[in-house]
């Protein structure tokens, strides 16, 4: 089983709605559609995320956010995130706003309460 395919499969046991994309470049993607955030001051948004497969399965360092109108501005943020716009590989409307969540997961929270922190904390 692929890296992606690992990854896409965990999402959906642990009840996320998934879809797999693999960008121009290569780059594998599991995308979160529909994300709704459940507290904090974007709460009751639906957002699509983005989660960068690597070799091992697990996300990469940053959440690639979708949203309409975005949440952030780009540029440094307060909490510590990277706001960054024009640098995810799903196209310009996405923001890379970096967090490593492979870190956050090896220390054992689940992937849904690791966002719904960095939204409540954004």
């Amino acid at each position: 089983m692929t890296a992606l395919a690992q990854l896409e499969a965990t999402l959906k046991a642990q009840g996320f709605t998934t879809e797999a994309v693999t960008t121009a470049g290569g780059q594998s993607f599991v995308l979160l559609r529909g994300f709704q955030v459940a507290s904090g001051r974007f709460e009751g948004r639906v957002i699509d995320l983005g989660l960068e497969v690597q070799p091992n399965a697990l996300p990469g360092s940053a959440l690639h956010v979708h949203a309409d109108p975005p949440l952030l501005r780009p540029g440094g943020h307060p909490q510590g995130y990277n706001i960054i716009e024009n640098q995810s590989a799903l196209g310009p409307t996405w923001q890379y706003w970096s967090f490593n969540l492979a870190a956050a997961l090896q220390g054992g929270a689940s992937l849904r309460s690791i966002i719904n922190g960095v939204m409540n904390r954004a």
